[in-house]
C-alpha cells in the first residue's frame, strides 16, 4: 500500500512546485494578472493546505504591485486630463474593482505559521466608475454627434460611430437619442451591393434559374453591413456592383452509345431424375450460366462559362476583382435489355435490363441542371471574397 501511496505524493509535490515555480515566474515578469489568477485557482481548492501556502503570499505580492502599477496609470491619466483617454481610464477603475471581486471570496487568509490575517488593502472604486462612465458616456456622445453632421465620411467612419453608440447603448441603456442615431449611422456605413446577371451568349437563360442564382439566402451573403439587392431601389445610392455574365453555353448532341457485354457464373440448378421405382428425385448440381447484356447509355453534357465581377460604382466603376467561371453538368442514363441466362447477372446489371429508355432533358432543363454546380462556384467566390 505504501509503494502506490509514495509515487502518487511525489506527483502532487513536482504539480505544487510546478505551480509555486509558475506563479513566481509571472511576477518577476511583471505578469501580475497571470500570478493572480494561477494563485486564486489553487487557493480557491483549498485554501488551509500546508502546501498551498505560498500562493497566499505571491498572491499579497501580485495584488499590492498590480494595484501600485494600475494607480500609477491612473494619476498620470489625470494629470495629463485628456478626455479621449477617459475610456483607459474608465477601465482601469473596471480593473480595480474587477480584481478585488476575484480574491474576496477567498479572503480572510491566513499564514499558519504565524496564525495572523495577511491583509489585503481593498477599495470601493464605485464612485470612481460612476463618475468615470459618466463622462465616457457624454463624450462618446458629443463625439458621435459632431461626426455624423460632417459630410462625405467613409462608410468605415460611420461604422466606427455606430461602435461608439453601441458601447454608449451597452453602458447606459436608452440614453438620449442614442437608438435613434445608432440606426442613422448603420443606413451610413452599410455597403449597398447590385446583383446584374448578363446573358452574353445565344442560349436563353431559364428564369428559374435566374431566380435561384439571385436567391441571396441561398449564399447567405446579406450581413450587418452589406446588403444584397436584384432590383434596383432609386432612393439608394449603390456601392458596389456584382456582375455575373455568362459569355459561353456549349450544349452537347444527344449520344446514345451501345455495348455488348457477356457474363458468366457459376449457378446452382436443381436437376429431378426418377429412381428404379420411377420416384422422382432432386439433387442439386453447379452449371455455368452465360448472359448477353446489350447496355445502351444515353447522355448530353452542358458547360458554362462566364465570369463574376466585383465593381467598385463609387470609384469610376473600377473593377475591384474579375472571377473566371466554369460549370458544368452531364445527363447520363443507362438502360439496356439480354439474351441469355439472367441468373449469371449482378444487382448492378439487373437494375440497368429493368431500366427502360427515357426522353433527352431540352436545352433549357439542361442549363437549369447546370445551375445546381454553378451556385455552388458562385458560394465558394462570394464566401471568399467580401467586397471590404
Amino acid at each position: 500500500m505504501k509503494k502506490k501511496i509514495l509515487p502518487v505524493l511525489i506527483i502532487l509535490l513536482i504539480y505544487s512546485c510546478s505551480g509555486v515555480k509558475k506563479t513566481r515566474q509571472a511576477i518577476n515578469k511583471g505578469n501580475y494578472e497571470t500570478a493572480i489568477n494561477i494563485a486564486v485557482k489553487k487557493l480557491q481548492n483549498n485554501k488551509s493546505k500546508k502546501r498551498n501556502q505560498p500562493h497566499v503570499l505571491m498572491l499579497k505580492e501580485a495584488f499590492d504591485k498590480a494595484v501600485m502599477e494600475d494607480h500609477e496609470k491612473i494619476t498620470f491619466l489625470k494629470n495629463e486630463n485628456n478626455i479621449e483617454k477617459i475610456e483607459v481610464l474608465f477601465n482601469l477603475y473596471h480593473r480595480l474593482s474587477d480584481r478585488q471581486k476575484k480574491i474576496q471570496p477567498l479572503l480572510p487568509l491566513v499564514l499558519l505559521k504565524t496564525n495572523k490575517e495577511v491583509n489585503f488593502d481593498l477599495i470601493n472604486y464605485q464612485k470612481h466608475i460612476l463618475e468615470t462612465k459618466q463622462k465616457l458616456v457624454t463624450h462618446l456622445y458629443n463625439k458621435s454627434i459632431v461626426k455624423l453632421e460632417l459630410e462625405n465620411l467613409s462608410k468605415l467612419a460611420y461604422r466606427a460611430i455606430y461602435d461608439d453608440l453601441s458601447y454608449i447603448q451597452k453602458l447606459s441603456p436608452n440614453y438620449r437619442d442614442v437608438t435613434t442615431l445608432l440606426k442613422t449611422s448603420h443606413q451610413k456605413g452599410t455597403d449597398f451591393v447590385y446583383v446584374t446577371i448578363q446573358n452574353k451568349t445565344d442560349q436563353v437563360i431559364p428564369k428559374r434559374l435566374e431566380q435561384d442564382l439571385l436567391n441571396f439566402d441561398t449564399y447567405r451573403l446579406n450581413d450587418f453591413w452589406t446588403i444584397y439587392h436584384d432590383k434596383k431601389d432609386k432612393r439608394l445610392a449603390y456601392d458596389y456592383q456584382l456582375e455575373l455574365n455568362f459569355r459561353k453555353i456549349n450544349i452537347s448532341p444527344e449520344r446514345v452509345n451501345e455495348k455488348e457485354l457477356i457474363r458468366e457464373k457459376e449457378v446452382e440448378q436443381t436437376i429431378y431424375s426418377k429412381d428404379s421405382l420411377g420416384k422422382k428425385i432432386a439433387s442439386i448440381k453447379k452449371v455455368n450460366a452465360t448472359c448477353t447484356i446489350y447496355q445502351i447509355t444515353q447522355s448530353k453534357i452542358c458547360e458554362i462559362r462566364g465570369n463574376v465581377k466585383y465593381i467598385d460604382l463609387k470609384a469610376n466603376n473600377q473593377i475591384v476583382e474579375n472571377f473566371p467561371l466554369v460549370s458544368g453538368y452531364t445527363f447520363r442514363h443507362i438502360y439496356g435489355n439480354y439474351r441469355g441466362d439472367k441468373r449469371a447477372l449482378n444487382d448492378r446489371f439487373i437494375e440497368i435490363i429493368t431500366n427502360k429508355v427515357v426522353p433527352f432533358p431540352s436545352n433549357e432543363q439542361m442549363i437549369y441542371d447546370t445551375g445546381k454546380d454553378l451556385k455552388n462556384k458562385l458560394k465558394i467566390i462570394f464566401r471568399n471574397n467580401n467586397f471590404r
